[in-house]
């Protein structure tokens, strides 16, 4: 659907690293045929990756903008031709486990251009798009240490989760015992 759009928009929660990497060649083979993509992301959670931002910024076809506030946690690709538009909408994120291996649940709407089911997707898209944050160097480099601090917060509580799974059972005292 992607390589066939005149232009395209994505609508994802997250994005990381390797989900950007699966699509990059054709992301760069639609900038050579000067096709056009609009990208609106979520800081929501903090689960997308600077370094995929990083990968979007080099790539001159594509508008970003992130979501920075509330919890914009929308999945939709949408596949736009000036006789029919083509969206996927459902549970993928932009990983490449969420577009190759992962269960999902997507369908796959087709429309015309000017139809109202076209004209509510894309005035909502335009909405939040208008809302959110265009993707600048500086944004990803501020975004990037609040992104690190908060994933060696979740790493410290894995392992102390871990030290919890392998700590050694507890016994009741012997007053603790006659309570119980």
């Amino acid at each position: 659907e992607l390589r066939k759009s005149d232009r395209f928009r994505f609508c994802v929660a997250f994005a990381n690293q390797s989900g950007v990497a699966s699509l990059i060649q054709t992301l760069a083979d639609l900038r050579n045929r000067g096709v056009r993509g609009q990208v609106l992301l979520s800081q929501y959670l903090n689960f997308t990756d600077p370094v995929a931002l990083r990968m979007l910024r080099k790539l001159d076809n594509l508008e970003v903008r992130v979501a920075t506030k509330g919890a914009m946690h929308a999945k939709g690709y949408y596949f736009l031709n000036h006789h029919q538009n083509r969206y996927l909408i459902g549970s993928s994120n932009w990983t490449a486990s969420a577009l190759s291996a992962n269960t999902e649940l997507n369908v796959i709407i087709a429309s015309e251009p000017k139809s109202p089911f076209s004209n509510e997707v894309e005035s909502e898209f335009n909405s939040q798009y208008q809302a959110a944050e265009p993707l600048t160097d500086s944004y990803i480099d501020r975004y990037s240490i609040e992104y690190e601090q908060l994933w060696k917060k979740r790493n410290d509580i894995g392992i102390l989760l871990e030290e919890s799974v392998h700590a050694p059972a507890l016994r009741p005292n012997k007053m603790q015992a006659e309570a119980l």
